[in-house]
């Protein structure tokens, strides 16, 4: 039996377009391509007690973001900016930092920055003006959050770049984030920013209608004045049993 090889630097999509990944086109962007990829990806290469997806992550990020800018005060290009943060993960997988930190994987991060920066046009954000500072910040806090929960005993582990002012009364608990509400936050995102032929971009794959809730009964939460509960809306056995 002969084994037909894949093409070199092709992707499939659970929307079933084939992507070339180095040269990512806006009209390649789905988001239920982004949403569901991240749902799948765990964190931490999958060394952990329990899975830990990307997405989840993303919600940690965004509900930290949101908690410190209540009543309004949100900015929401730095909100948005949260949420895609790591969406490139979708298209590349969720490399672990110590190997994406060694000079011979320069090339990757250049991959994975001009995928971003793709998918951030797609959206209707400009990559040069996001206050990546301010999104770098909030990713630290939920890795602190993360490790907390899922790594105790490595808490004074120099090699994990962590907060250290974050009080153990304050550390927010773990919520396993659902597509379906990354996809209305990123969805009123998107409007705000006046993206174009919205309908594409979030045309629901057809391979993925038995498995999620077209209709999530999340309408009322924006990325422009969302709460901060997502990614809290789904408990998980796993994480709920978890002892530490």
């Amino acid at each position: 039996m002969k084994i037909k090889e894949c093409e070199p630097g092709k992707l499939s999509l659970v929307s079933e377009k084939i992507i070339d990944l180095f040269d990512i086109k806006p009209a390649d962007i789905n988001a239920w391509d982004i949403a569901w990829g991240l749902s799948q990806a765990n964190r931490y290469n999958g060394q952990t007690p329990v899975p830990w997806d990307v997405l989840s992550h993303t919600g940690m990020c965004y509900a930290l973001y949101m908690l410190d800018n209540k009543g309004g005060n949100a900015d929401p290009a730095t909100a948005l900016a949260i949420l895609l943060h790591d969406a490139a993960e979708a298209y590349l997988g969720e490399v672990v930092q110590p190997l994406k930190m060694i000079p011979q994987m320069a090339w990757f991060s250049e991959l994975e920055d001009s995928i971003a920066q793709t998918i951030f046009e797609r959206f209707g954000l400009n990559w040069q003006s996001v206050d990546w500072e301010t999104v770098k910040y909030y990713d630290c806090i939920a890795l602190t959050h993360e490790i907390h929960w899922l790594k105790p005993t490595t808490n004074n582990n120099p090699f994990f770049c962590r907060v250290v002012n974050v009080p153990i009364d304050k550390y927010r608990k773990l919520g396993k984030a659902r597509p379906e509400e990354f996809i209305g936050l990123v969805c009123q995102g998107a409007k705000h920013f006046g993206a174009k032929d919205i309908n594409a971009l979030f045309e629901v794959p057809k391979i993925l209608e038995p498995y999620i809730d077209t209709n999530p009964t999340t309408a009322q939460d924006t990325v422009v004045s969302g709460d901060a509960s997502f990614p809290e809306r789904r408990s998980s056995a796993d994480l709920d049993n978890m002892r530490i």
